[in-house]
């Protein structure tokens, strides 16, 4: 079973290869800074594998939203009943993630509910 714990300490470097795809929205210290305020939970999934996730409030639904994947794919889809499982006592309506594409065959029962699209604004 994966539970939420504390630092990223170990984590480091494959979370920031996942922050420089996902387009460094966050750096480690803003990620430090959130999972110290609980305000989102990093899952060690094994010694090279964790996810990050927050629980949002929508003024109709609670979701989990798991923004962040780094390290080996195999245990972090492994992990999925675990997330499900806390996002239940969470007492949250779903569960939503950002990724590419290719994530939509890895995942069993998830859909696509939306798209995001950016575009880039030159200052």
């Amino acid at each position: 079973m994966v539970r939420a714990v504390g630092g990223l300490e170990g984590a480091e470097d494959k979370l920031q290869r996942a922050l420089d795809v996902a387009g460094n929205t966050y750096t480690l210290d803003d990620l430090r800074g959130l999972i110290a305020a609980r305000g989102a939970q990093l899952w060690r999934v094994n010694d090279s594998s964790v996810i990050v996730t927050e629980i949002i409030q929508y003024p109709q639904k609670r979701v989990l939203n798991v923004f962040l994947a780094a390290g080996e794919l195999g245990p972090i889809l492994d992990a999925v009943p675990d997330l499900e499982a806390f996002a239940k006592d969470m007492k949250c309506d779903w569960i939503e993630m950002t990724g590419r594409r290719g994530w939509l065959r890895k995942l069993k029962g998830w859909r696509p509910k939306s798209v995001t699209m950016t575009k880039e604004i030159v200052r």
